[in-house]
């Protein structure tokens, strides 16, 4: 699911559509992955990293990590550290 490992033989179905048709974000709407383990990359939270550009730069976070935030309709994704800062500085202001 997550496409680590490519599909041998068959398909893999999300509510009828083939996985291998989805754009990644539109898999990462449909699924969930939690590991079992974590190992830190770095020793900064996304807060850090949101207050410190030079950390985003340092350590290439503008793809990673996703916020997901739920919502009336649905979830909203935000998408790297700037979309993160973003989230942040918006609700920070209501």
């Amino acid at each position: 699911l997550l496409g680590s490992l490519p599909v041998s033989r068959g398909r893999i179905t999300i509510g009828g559509r083939d996985t291998r048709a989805l754009r990644p974000r539109e898999l990462a709407n449909l699924i969930a992955y939690i590991p079992q383990y974590h190992a830190p990359v770095f020793a900064y939270t996304v807060l850090d990293a949101a207050e410190h550009p030079d950390l985003v730069e340092q350590y290439d976070l503008h793809q990673a990590p996703t916020l997901v935030v739920p919502e009336a309709d649905g979830a909203h994704l935000y998408v790297g550290v700037p979309e993160i800062h973003g989230y942040i500085r918006q609700t920070a202001r209501h």
